[in-house]
């Protein structure tokens, strides 16, 4: 990558925002969440996770691979999507701004770039997904792993997407889920559901209570076997408080360049 390119990418990176450390403190919610994402073989990480810390709402974004500039694509459409319900707006509306910044700053761009993005809020005892591309949710109950999204492909045979944002307009899919005591949501990347069967995931979302271990086991096994970034979120219904969750940056260390400085962008 050309030093120029580099300080573009910086930029924007400072542009799109990042998440410090951020710890739980008493939150009245009985879903217990865990975030982790892993390079996987790739140079570059080019997927991203986020979520509220004032109410049960969740971002997962993945960059499209090959085009420019997809891991600041994704990061864009997080934090927007977040700032966006954190100042008001429902699933929808966070999706619509997500876009359409994704779509401002893929204007900007030589090339056009995009991401995936899933979307998901608690509302009530409802989870409402919204979805453009192919990060996907699954819920597991008594036992059973089903997915709640579909492939997002374009044809079963390819890996074109069907939607996704930074290119203007789109209507997402939406799915909605009743929650019930014991379910485990997993919300994630392709490179996750692409990389081992569903057999093994639902093995991997029964193993164990602790929501931030099981995200943190599915992402390394699935970087491990897989030839992707490697991005989860897993939401765990239960009737104790949220245990606290550490995320630094979105993602947590295994983020290339996690320690990046977004100032002082032209030295």
């Amino acid at each position: 990558m050309s030093r120029t390119a580099d300080r573009v990418r910086r930029l924007l990176k400072g542009l799109a925002g990042t998440f410090a450390t951020h710890t739980s403190e008493g939150t009245d919610s009985d879903l217990h969440v865990g975030m982790a994402s892993h390079v996987g073989p790739r140079k570059r990480n080019e997927d991203f996770a986020a979520m509220s810390w004032h109410a049960d709402f969740f971002a997962v974004s993945d960059g499209i691979g090959g085009a420019p500039f997809g891991d600041v694509m994704s990061r864009i459409a997080c934090n927007a999507a977040v700032r966006a319900f954190d100042e008001g707006g429902n699933v929808c509306e966070a999706f619509a701004v997500a876009n359409e910044a994704a779509s401002l700053v893929s204007d900007l761009l030589e090339s056009r770039s995009g991401a995936t993005l899933l979307l998901a809020e608690r509302e009530g005892r409802t989870l409402h997904i919204v979805t453009a591309g192919d990060t996907r949710a699954y819920l597991w109950r008594g036992g059973r792993l089903e997915a709640v999204t579909d492939a997002g492909r374009a044809h079963p045979n390819s890996n074109a997407l069907s939607k996704a944002v930074g290119y203007g307009p789109v209507k997402p899919d939406e799915a909605r889920v009743d929650l019930v005591v014991g379910d485990k949501v997993l919300l994630c990347t392709d490179g996750v559901w692409e990389s081992i069967d569903e057999g093994r995931l639902c093995e991997l979302l029964e193993s164990g209570d602790n929501a931030p271990l099981v995200a943190d086991n599915i992402a390394w096994e699935t970087a491990s076997v897989g030839n992707d970034n490697c991005t989860c979120i897993c939401v765990f219904v239960d009737e104790a408080m949220i245990d606290n969750v550490s995320l630094a940056d979105g993602l947590g260390s295994t983020t290339p360049e996690a320690d990046t400085p977004t100032t002082d962008f032209f030295d």
